[in-house]
């Protein structure tokens, strides 16, 4: 069975490629935008900057640090719930 989310899921977001590429996406029409990183506060501002690329996108912030096995993990999860996964 085939799914289509029009969602993107950026790990590693951040200033420059990550964020910008949200941004874009968002712009684009894609209606789901995960934004992954370590950083909370810029993570925050991240989301902030692609929300206001496009009015309606649904961008969700995780925190991971992609040194951490089970922080991977559990952020993958997250994401596959934010995607409406089991």
């Amino acid at each position: 069975m085939s799914s289509i989310h029009h969602a993107l899921l950026i790990f590693g977001s951040g200033p420059g490629i990550g964020r910008n590429v949200a941004m874009l996406f968002a712009e684009r029409g894609f209606r789901k935008v995960l934004l992954m990183s370590r950083d909370k506060e810029r993570l925050a501002q991240d989301a902030d900057l692609v929300r206001s690329a496009s009015t309606g996108v649904d961008v969700q912030e995780i925190t991971v640090d992609a040194a951490d096995t089970d922080s991977v993990r559990q952020a993958l999860e997250k994401a596959n719930e934010a995607l409406g996964g089991t």
